[in-house]
């Protein structure tokens, strides 16, 4: 594998974590705006294949931030935005960390 293709494949791997902390933030923003568009791409209870891959493809791709606003909503609403602030300060440290232990193995194995 050539430098330039693991650049290539850290930098999507980068930009899908940078995607899940930006989501995060949309959602403490925006809030119910921006989950009534998550809610539309998720099946509650999927039955057959079609809802299932569509369910798993958007929880992938937007990841934890409707979770998190979820777990939250039984606080007030200062509550709510402080604790989701602080979530995704530590979830951008922790993703920074996952970044460079990935990085890390894959300059190890490849290069």
């Amino acid at each position: 594998m050539t430098p330039e293709t693991l650049r290539v494949i850290l930098d999507i791997f980068a930009y899908f974590l940078c995607l899940h902390i930006t989501f995060c933030f949309l959602v403490m923003v925006a809030g119910r705006r921006v989950l009534h568009t998550y809610n539309a791409g998720v099946y509650e209870n999927p039955q057959n294949m079609f809802q299932r891959a569509s369910t798993f493809c958007t929880i992938a791709v937007i990841g934890i931030g409707p979770y998190l606003n979820k777990r939250f909503m039984k606080y007030s609403w200062i509550v709510r935005k402080t604790l989701m602030l602080s979530s995704i300060m530590i979830l951008s440290l922790v993703y920074v960390m996952v970044y460079y232990i990935v990085k890390n193995i894959l300059e190890m194995i490849f290069l």
